[in-house]
């Protein structure tokens, strides 16, 4: 990811106006940085909000054909049927143009898994292809079911209900959201998972939970453990030293000495420039009150050590920097680096993750922007080829202000902007948002991408943080 994108993106987050007096259901403010639920519901079913009136009932009856008729607002057909509104009315109509029923609501989603979810008075519910209450609006947010589920919100709590309005997952999580299969439950920053019928696989107590290969992965205090779908354990990885996880395999000690004499002198010379500000300081070792850390490690692809530097002040106000370097043709080569801003906006961190693909570690950075329009996150990845640092892949999330955007482009890839339902949105809905009201994206390797493909690249790679304190 070019830091120049990523200065842009800072400005221009940190200076939006960020009001969401007006945000419809499918608008997002705030991104978990985990990884986030797919949804593969047709987009075109997304939900379309419109305030309520007050006008009579149009005299046409339920099944009544009435043409021509000029709709306020209509909807693409779902399962045999879409939603229209001619006023303050809504209804339903099958492919004939015949109208089916009519619901007084104050919103309404198409038809997904023979149900649809409406909302009145602000309260969320679900009515079946008849028109019928199946289940009574009684949640703050729905969303569409898949498999039979469905993800619902009631006090600032979520959980999962079945067709009959039972919750399979209890409504007592900060989130809960679908992974092949099974149900990742997360509460206070922890996690654990159910199965699709509600049992309780693992408490939520771990600091990570993923599924894959149709096995949990979950670790705790640094260990990691597997368990099938029935919770019993397959497989126990403690990590220790010279484990996957563990730094101490890879760091070489007390090496950067005159016998590798590039290293040597290139630290007493080291100068930092701060992308954020335009300074540049000549030799790291004048700088007062910051700790300075530098690192050999053996990384797969280098012939040589690879040099690492950490420069963080002891004031937290004032900007770090870090970087990775290798000897190459007789030279020193910056592999990657990263400054991270000193304030509250964010920045650049240098750092390694362990690749679940090869099972290597690789250097990475880690990009983090902040402001009041919003926020953005993401890494790149890289191999160490001839000296030189090869991009793998990358990935980033920004939700930021509509507004932001080129209308047109809103509309040309409307599927591939989320809401905060976890639902993309469509044409119809992306070209009603205004100033104040967020869309979410997701890019891998700087282009847009649907969430499914950004969580597989997120599950592939695993943070190895380079402790600095030592």
């Amino acid at each position: 990811m070019k830091k120049i994108l990523l200065l842009s993106l800072i400005i221009i987050l940190a200076f939006s106006c960020s009001s969401c007096s007006n945000k419809p259901h499918n608008a997002t403010s705030v991104v978990n940085p985990t990884v986030l639920p797919d949804s593969s519901v047709d987009p075109e079913s997304q939900m379309q909000s419109t305030p309520k009136a007050t006008s009579p009932t149009p005299t046409t009856g339920i099944g009544a054909t009435v043409l021509p008729i000029s709709y306020d607002k209509a909807s693409s057909f779902h399962e045999g049927l879409a939603y229209f509104e001619i006023g303050d009315q809504y209804g339903f109509m099958d492919k004939s143009g015949k109208h089916v029923f009519y619901l007084e609501c104050d919103s309404v989603s198409s038809f997904n898994e023979g149900l649809a979810y409406y909302s009145i008075d602000g309260k969320y519910g679900y009515i079946d292809v008849t028109g019928k209450v199946v289940i009574k609006p009684i949640y703050d947010d729905a969303g569409y079911f898949k498999n039979g589920a469905a993800k619902v919100r009631l006090n600032d709590k979520v959980g999962i209900i079945n067709k009959s309005g039972q919750e399979i997952v209890p409504i007592s999580y900060d989130d809960v959201y679908e992974d092949n299969g099974i149900f990742i439950t997360v509460l206070d920053d922890k996690k654990g998972c159910a199965n699709s019928k509600g049992k309780i696989i693992l408490p939520t107590k771990y600091t990570e939970v993923y599924v894959e290969n149709g096995t949990i992965n979950y670790s705790i205090n640094d260990k990691w453990n597997i368990v099938n779908a029935n919770g019993d354990v397959t497989k126990t990885s403690v990590t220790k030293s010279g484990s996957d996880d563990d730094l101490s395999s890879l760091l070489l000690e007390n090496e950067i000495t005159p016998k590798i004499k590039l290293f040597h002198d290139y630290i007493q010379n080291f100068q930092i420039e701060d992308p954020y500000f335009g300074e540049t300081t000549t030799n790291v070792n004048q700088l007062e009150d910051y700790k300075k850390t530098f690192r050999l490690y053996k990384l797969d692809g280098s012939d040589n050590p690879v040099l690492y530097v950490n420069v963080q002040p002891i004031d937290p106000g004032n900007s770090s920097y870090s970087g990775f370097f290798s000897i190459h043709n007789n030279k020193v080569n910056t592999l990657i680096s990263g400054a991270e801003c000193g304030g509250t906006m964010g920045g650049d961190y240098v750092c390694l993750s362990k690749d679940n693909v090869t099972s290597k570690i690789v250097i990475s950075t880690y990009n983090y922007a902040g402001g009041f329009g919003g926020n953005a996150y993401g890494s790149d990845f890289y191999n160490i080829i001839n000296g030189n640092a090869k991009l793998i892949t990358s990935y980033q999330q920004i939700c930021q202000d509509s507004s932001n955007y080129n209308k047109s482009d809103l509309i040309k890839n409307a599927k591939l902007f989320y809401g905060d339902n976890g639902l993309p949105y469509t044409k119809n809905t992306i070209s009603k948002l205004s100033i104040g009201q967020y869309v979410t994206e997701y890019n891998v390797n700087e282009k847009l991408t649907t969430v499914s493909k950004f969580n597989e690249v997120l599950r592939r790679f695993r943070n190895v943080n380079v402790d600095v304190s030592k």
